[in-house]
């Protein structure tokens, strides 16, 4: 009787051990959610927590380290602060940085400062709308005449280079090859606009929308 009280005890003490030690914070992953949107969504956004995270849930998380809605995941918890540790992370972020030459920005703006990683593995393909023979809507301003298709194009090229800034991955399904981000109040008008890579842009709507539709395919 006193042996398998002992064992028993001795069982239960494992169990405690292995099943106790292994409490931490956790998030339940969202419909649609990455791990770097969890963790940033739980202040953990530093490449030091994604890393961890890794670690703590090896084996539970999906190809290319994707997350299953619905499902509970181990966090990393913040820790004090330790400065030498902070002195050498920060030294591994500067030596780390990269710089990026994207001619599609134009001189001006074509040397892309990749700020962090916290967008890493995210792909994006950008489609600004019309382009080519058709401008889109068009107006005037004084004596400038302003097309649609224009300053949509100089828009989209903004926030393509701000996603490359964080990490992340992005195709330009149209592009112009002599206009890059603009500075100027009003934009030339030009119809030289192409989808990606050298095709020229139909003018109809729904073979316009198909040919971009087809290339964002083919690059995935």
């Amino acid at each position: 009787m006193l042996l398998r009280f002992v064992v028993s005890f001795c069982l239960f003490c494992l169990f405690a051990i292995t099943t106790f030690g292994q409490r931490g914070p956790t998030a339940v992953a969202r419909s649609g959610e990455g791990a770097h949107a969890l963790l940033r969504r739980n202040g953990l956004p530093d490449t030091r927590h994604f890393q961890q995270f890794l670690s703590l849930n090896k084996g539970r998380l999906t190809t290319n380290n994707g997350l299953v809605a619905g499902r509970t995941y181990r966090l990393p918890t913040r820790g004090k602060a330790n400065p030498a540790a902070a002195a050498r992370a920060k030294s591994a972020v500067g030596s780390s940085a990269s710089v990026l030459h994207a001619p599609i920005f134009g001189p001006k703006y074509s040397r892309v400062r990749v700020l962090d990683r916290t967008m890493r593995g995210a792909v994006y393909y950008l489609s600004p709308g019309h382009g080519g023979p058709d401008p889109g809507a068009v107006g005037k301003y004084g004596t400038h005449r302003l097309a649609e298709d224009e300053y949509a194009y100089d828009v989209t090229l903004r926030l393509a280079r701000r996603l490359m800034e964080h990490g992340a991955t992005v195709y330009m399904l149209v592009q112009d090859p002599n206009d890059g981000i603009r500075d100027e109040q009003f934009l030339k008008v030009d119809r030289d606009e192409v989808t990606y890579p050298r095709q020229r842009i139909p003018l109809n709507q729904l073979a316009r929308l198909r040919q971009r539709i087809v290339q964002a395919n083919k690059l995935y």
